[in-house]
């Protein structure tokens, strides 16, 4: 399965290979991210992250 993340979770998964993590789908562009990181997607939405 191929899932398209944002750049944020790319970067982790980039600096954590073989690692396995939970993952959130943004509802409004569709981009899956780590929630930990928080998403801002392209609509200006934010989700989720510390603070």
């Amino acid at each position: 399965m191929n899932l398209m993340y944002d750049e944020d979770t790319q970067r982790w998964f980039y600096q954590n290979p073989f690692s396995q993590t939970t993952v959130c789908k943004c509802e409004d562009c569709g981009l899956y991210y780590k929630p930990i990181l928080g998403h801002r997607c392209k609509k200006g939405v934010k989700r989720g992250g510390k603070g």
